[in-house]
C-alpha cells in the first residue's frame, strides 16, 4: 500500500514521550521481577486469596459438586465455612488450595467465609442456579450498548438482579493459566449495556422461564479462530495445527517475553488510536492550517493507504443552514470527524457508518473545512467515503463532497501493527478457558467461525476437537454445546458459485454428529454490508430454543427443516426433511435458494416447490440431476421455513 510523502513533518513529541515512558516502565518491571525472587519470604508462595470467580454476587451451578479454590503461602492452613458446614485444607507446594462442596439446589443468598493465618475473606450474595459459558468471537462479544437493535429499550428493561454476568478480561498465554480477571455484575440499567447481547437475550429468557438465578461467564474475543480456543495437546492430532502447537508446547517459557513485547506494542498502538494531538496541538482540522503540500485526491481514493490518514476539504456556504447532516459512506473502524476544528463524531469499531447530524452553530458563512482522521488497527488499510454517497444535506441543498480533498498519511508516523498472538493456537484456551475448568457449568453457547472461513475444509475436525477437549477438561462428558451457524454476509449473487462461507456452515452442521450439540441457523439474520448483524435478539432466542429442547427437556420445535434424503423422481429431485414442525412454508412468492447439477458438476439455479412434506427441485438446464444444494452462498435468497418460523438448514447432497 502506498505512503504519501510530501514534506517533512514535525513529530508529535508528546506521543513519543509516552513511548519512552512505556519502555522505562518495562525496564522497571524487569528489575522488580529480578529483585522479587531475592526478597525473603517471597518464595513461600502467593498471598491468601480466593479464585477470581469466587466473588460477591457470583452464581454457582446448581445440582453439581463444587470446588472452592484459591491461593495461600505453601502448607498454610485454610478454613472455609459455607451454609453452616466447615471445611479444612492447606495450600500445596505451589500455593494452591481447594475444598469440595456437595451439589446444591437453586437458591440463595449465601456467604462463603474463608480464613487463613488471621486473614478473612467473605464472599456475599452467592446464589445457586444455572451457569452458562458464552464464548467465541465478535458476534458473541458484541455488547448491548454497541447499538444492537432495540438496545436502549432492552437496557431499560434489564433490572433482573438474579441474572449475573462475569466478563473474563481478554488475555493470551503460551501455557495454561490458573486465574482469570473479571467481576460479577448484576443485570441492571447501570451495567447491562456491557453484557454480551446474545448472552443477555439467552439469559433473560432462561431466567424468566425457569425462575432460577442465571450466571453468564463471557469469555470472548473478536477476530479469533477456533484453534486459539483449543488446548494445544489436542491440536497435535490435526496436521494443519501440529507444528504451531508444538512450538508452544516445547518451549513455552521462551514465548513469555515475546508476548510481553507484543502487549506493550498494543499499548503504543492504543495511544495512537486515541490520540487527539493532531487536532489539539497540530491544528490539522483548523480552517487556517496550510494543507497545500498534501496530495490532491477524490474520495474514495484510488489506492488503499496505510497508517493514520488525514483528509481535509474546504467548501463554501452562502448562508448557515438551519439543519444539516453529513453522509460519508464507508469509514474504517476508527475515525474522528471534525468541522471547523470542532469534533463532529468519534467513530468506534462498533458504530455503523450512518449520517451525522450537525448543529447550525458549527457552520460558518463562507468557507468551511471538513477534516477526517482515519485508521484501522485491524489491518492497517484505510479508505474514506463511498462514491456518490459523500455529501452534505442541508435544508436547502445537497452538496456533493467526493472531489477536492487533500490527504496525508505521514503526519503521525507508522501505525504499529503488533503480531496477533491471541489468534494463535491454544493461546486463548490457556488464558481464558483453562482457568474456568474447575468451575461447573450447565453448558456452552458459542458464536464463531468467521475467522476460520478460509480453512473451512478442516473446521469440522477442529471444532469437534475443541468441543470434546472442553468436555474432557471440565470432566463433563455430556456438557451441552449450542452454537450459532454463520449468518449471511456480502451482497447476494445472482448465479451459482462456490462459497467458503457455505463450506464453513456445512462444517458446523456436520459437528451436530457429536452428542448434546445443537445449532441455531442464521442465514436469514445477516447483514450484507456488516459482518456484525445488529439483530442479536434472534440469535439469543434461537440458541435458547435449542437449549429448551435439548437441555431443559421441553417438547418444542427448536430448529428448521434439515434434509433427510434426496431421491430422483421423473427427472427431478425429491427432498425429504427432518424437523418439519407443523409443516414447510415459503417466506415469499416462490421458493428460492436451490441449485442442481448433473454429472458434470456444474450447478444451475433450480425451480423448487413444496409438495406436502417434500420439496421438488429441477432445472430445464439439467436433464439428469445428480447433485443439489440449498443456500449455498455467502448470502443466499433462500426462504424455506417450517411454520414455527425456523429457517431450513443449508446443505449440499449428491446421489
Amino acid at each position: 500500500m502506498p505512503t504519501l510523502f510530501k514534506r517533512k513533518v514535525t513529530p508529535i513529541t508528546s506521543f513519543f514521550k509516552r513511548i519512552q515512558h512505556l519502555i522505562l516502565f518495562k525496564c522497571l518491571l524487569a528489575i522488580v521481577a529480578l529483585v522479587s525472587v531475592q526478597i525473603p519470604g517471597y518464595a513461600q508462595g502467593p498471598s491468601f486469596s480466593l479464585a477470581p470467580l469466587f466473588a460477591d454476587h457470583m452464581v454457582i451451578q446448581r445440582q453439581m459438586p463444587l470446588t472452592i479454590s484459591g491461593s495461600a503461602p505453601m502448607h498454610q492452613r485454610v478454613n472455609v465455612v459455607f451454609k453452616g458446614n466447615a471445611y479444612v485444607t492447606e495450600a500445596d507446594k505451589t500455593g494452591e488450595w481447594s475444598i469440595q462442596v456437595p451439589a446444591q439446589t437453586a437458591g440463595g443468598p449465601y456467604d462463603i467465609r474463608a480464613t487463613s493465618d488471621g486473614n478473612e475473606i467473605v464472599v456475599s450474595d452467592v446464589y445457586f442456579g444455572d451457569v452458562w459459558l458464552a464464548s467465541g468471537q465478535s458476534n458473541m462479544e458484541w455488547k448491548l450498548e454497541w447499538k444492537v437493535d432495540n438496545w436502549q429499550a432492552e437496557i431499560d428493561d434489564s433490572n433482573y438482579p438474579l441474572v449475573r454476568y462475569f466478563g473474563v478480561k481478554n488475555k493470551y498465554a503460551p501455557m495454561p493459566q490458573q486465574r482469570v480477571t473479571g467481576e460479577w455484575k448484576l443485570a441492571s440499567p447501570k451495567d447491562a449495556g456491557e453484557f454480551s447481547a446474545v448472552a443477555w437475550f439467552f439469559a433473560k429468557r432462561l431466567h424468566l422461564d425457569t425462575k432460577v438465578p442465571v450466571g453468564i461467564i463471557d469469555a470472548t474475543w473478536g477476530g479469533t479462530p477456533a484453534e486459539a480456543w483449543t488446548p494445544l495437546e489436542d491440536l497435535l492430532g490435526i496436521k494443519e495445527y501440529k507444528e504451531k502447537a508444538n512450538a508452544y508446547l516445547e518451549e513455552p517459557q521462551k514465548w513469555l517475553p515475546i508476548f510481553e513485547n507484543s502487549r506493550l506494542e498494543h499499548i503504543i498502538q492504543a495511544e495512537k488510536l486515541n490520540s487527539t494531538v493532531g487536532h489539539s496541538e497540530m491544528s490539522y482540522a483548523s480552517l487556517t492550517f496550510d494543507d497545500s503540500a498534501w496530495t490532491k485526491t477524490s474520495l474514495p481514493m484510488g489506492d488503499v493507504l496505510n497508517n493514520i490518514v488525514w483528509a481535509r476539504k474546504t467548501f463554501t456556504l452562502k448562508s448557515i443552514p438551519s439543519e444539516a447532516s453529513l453522509n460519508i459512506g464507508w469509514l474504517p473502524p476508527q475515525a474522528q470527524i471534525y468541522l471547523n476544528n470542532q469534533m463532529l463524531k468519534q467513530k468506534k469499531g462498533s458504530d455503523k457508518n450512518e449520517p451525522i447530524t450537525i448543529a447550525a452553530s458549527m457552520f460558518k458563512t463562507g468557507e468551511n473545512v471538513l477534516a477526517i482522521r482515519a485508521l484501522s488497527t485491524w489491518d492497517n488499510r484505510v479508505n474514506i467515503g463511498t462514491k456518490g454517497k459523500l455529501f452534505l444535506q442541508t435544508n436547502t441543498q445537497k452538496l456533493m463532497l467526493n472531489k477536492g480533498w487533500r490527504i496525508n498519511n505521514t503526519l503521525e508516523g507508522e501505525l504499529p501493527m503488533p503480531k496477533r498472538y491471541w489468534q494463535q493456537t491454544g493461546t486463548l484456551y490457556n488464558a481464558m478457558i483453562h482457568p474456568l475448568i474447575h468451575f461447573p457449568i450447565k453448558g456452552v453457547i458459542w458464536y464463531q467461525g468467521e475467522s476460520n472461513v478460509r480453512k473451512a475444509n478442516v473446521y469440522k475436525t477442529l471444532f469437534s476437537t475443541m468441543i470434546e477437549s472442553w468436555r474432557e477438561r471440565w470432566q463433563q462428558p455430556d456438557m451441552p454445546f449450542i452454537f450459532a451457524q454463520l449468518a449471511s454476509m456480502h451482497p447476494q449473487q445472482k448465479k451459482p458459485m462456490e462459497s467458503q462461507w457455505a463450506e464453513l456452515r456445512e462444517a458446523q452442521t456436520q459437528t451436530l454428529s457429536l452428542p448434546n450439540t445443537a445449532m441455531a441457523v442464521l442465514i436469514d439474520a445477516g447483514d450484507a454490508y456488516d459482518i456484525h448483524p445488529r439483530n442479536k435478539q434472534i440469535v439469543g432466542e434461537r440458541l435458547y430454543a435449542a437449549a429448551q429442547a435439548t437441555v431443559y427437556g421441553k417438547n418444542i420445535v427448536y430448529q428448521g427443516p434439515m434434509v433427510d434424503a434426496v431421491k430422483v423422481n421423473k427427472g427431478k429431485l425429491l427432498i425429504s426433511y427432518q424437523h418439519l414442525g407443523s409443516g414447510l412454508i415459503v417466506d415469499g412468492n416462490s421458493l428460492l435458494g436451490f441449485e442442481v447439477a448433473g454429472s458434470d458438476g456444474v450447478y444451475h439455479t433450480a425451480d423448487a416447490a413444496i409438495n406436502g412434506d417434500y420439496v421438488v427441485v429441477g432445472s430445464k438446464k439439467v436433464r439428469k440431476p445428480k447433485h443439489v444444494r440449498y443456500a449455498w452462498a455467502n448470502n443466499s435468497p433462500a426462504n424455506l421455513y417450517n411454520r414455527e418460523g425456523f429457517p431450513a438448514v443449508p446443505f449440499r447432497r449428491g446421489r
